[in-house]
C-alpha cells in the first residue's frame, strides 16, 4: 500500500483544509477533523513514549464510535497495528 493512502494520512489531509468541519457525529458526540487529529496524534505520541514497537499489536476498546476511530488512527500513526 501507498503510504500516502494509509487511513492516519487520509485523514490528516482531510483535517489539513477543514479542522472544524465534522468528522463524526453521533447521537451523544461530535469530532471535528482537527479535534479527531489532536487527539490521534496525542494518543500516538503516548504510545510511542510507552514503547511501543513498529507493526506491535494495540488491542482497541473503546464503546463510543469518536473513541475508536481515535484509537485506531492513533495506532497507525504510532506505527502499530490494532486489533478491535
Amino acid at each position: 500500500m501507498n503510504e500516502s493512502n494509509a487511513l492516519h494520512r487520509l485523514s490528516e489531509a482531510w483535517a489539513r483544509p477543514t479542522p472544524d468541519r465534522p468528522a463524526v457525529t453521533t447521537a451523544t458526540a461530535r469530532l471535528t477533523y482537527g479535534e479527531l487529529e489532536g487527539r490521534a496524534t496525542r494518543l500516538a505520541r503516548h504510545l510511542l513514549d510507552s514503547g511501543l514497537g513498529t507493526g506491535e499489536t494495540v488491542a482497541v476498546c473503546a464503546a463510543e464510535p469518536p473513541d475508536v476511530l481515535v484509537a485506531v488512527l492513533g495506532v497507525l500513526k504510532a506505527g502499530g497495528a490494532y486489533a478491535p
